[in-house]
């Protein structure tokens, strides 16, 4: 009987250990649910699992600003310096400039996020930007900013700020379509620099739309005396020829004589409207918003 007790209790004992070895070793490893959130108190790879960046990723990104005036503003600088300068040597300027610095263009990146007040993207290479305010549009989802834009391959687009130069993937805030005539089918998609802005004619190849980009009144002088036009009938304003890839400043003086600021309009039932262009061959058409 007292072996039996002896065994028992040696057995008991015994339980009671393995059964307090195995609370330390569960003590010693963090929970999943523990190890995210010293994660996201670090701030270290807190948005792949939160969503949102944290102090630290937010405190190494690079800020940066942009005025998007500042081309309109340099464009009309140099023509009321030069008032005397022939279409052809302002467009080269502002070309040259556009280059330069950028030409303002609104887009959704896929990797931006608002913290506060805010917006914070992820470049191509991983570098992360501070770009200010953005916004969320009404027509689109995520998030839209105004972008110093250098050029585009496909989805991703080459932004210039005083910091260098860098590679987002973003989709324009608004896009339109030149179709054909005679039987509607598809030729370019056209990505607009903001949205509210419409063409004034279309290219006769169907690969391009022509956009307004006005002047301040300063160069009204050189509208007058030089293109012959009239600044109390309209305001000052350069063609910017818009491609599927590609934009740039025309010097073409058709595009601006044929330009048409009221172009017939033909709204649809799905939202979609069309615009027409006397002697095209293509028309345009985009969605409406609001």
């Amino acid at each position: 009987m007292r072996k039996h007790f002896y065994f028992l209790t040696t057995v008991l004992v015994l339980t009671s250990l393995v059964a307090c070895s195995s609370s330390t070793k569960k003590r010693t490893a963090p929970e999943k649910n523990e190890e995210t959130h010293l994660e996201a108190e670090n701030g270290e790879n807190s948005s792949s699992v939160t969503g949102v960046i944290g102090k630290a990723q937010a405190a190494k990104s690079i800020k940066v600003s942009f005025n998007s005036n500042e081309l309109i503003s340099k464009v009309s600088e140099y023509i009321a310096q030069n008032p005397e300068n022939s279409l052809s040597q302002v467009v080269s300027y502002a070309n040259s400039l556009k280059n330069e610095i950028g030409l303002p263009f609104t887009l959704v990146a896929l990797s931006a996020e608002i913290v506060g007040v805010e917006t914070f993207i992820k470049t191509e290479n991983g570098t992360r930007l501070n770009v200010g305010i953005g916004s969320e549009p009404l027509c689109s989802a995520g998030i839209a900013v105004t972008y110093p834009v250098l050029r585009r391959d496909g989805d991703i687009w080459t932004v210039r700020y005083s910091s260098g130069e860098y590679k987002i993937k973003a989709a324009p805030l608004r896009t339109g379509d030149i179709r054909r005539e005679k039987d509607g089918k598809l030729e370019t998609q056209v990505p607009l620099p903001e949205e509210g802005l419409e063409p004034g004619g279309i290219d006769k190849s169907g690969e391009s739309l022509f956009v307004r980009f006005d002047l301040n009144p300063s160069a009204s002088s050189w509208w007058q005396r030089v293109m012959k036009r009239n600044p109390k009938e309209e305001k000052p304003f350069l063609v910017l020829e818009m491609g599927e890839s590609e934009f740039e400043f025309s010097s073409t003086q058709d595009n601006y004589d044929e330009f048409d600021d009221s172009p017939p309009r033909e709204t649809k039932e799905d939202d979609t409207y069309i615009l027409r262009f006397e002697d095209s061959k293509y028309f345009f058409q985009s969605i409406s918003c609001g």
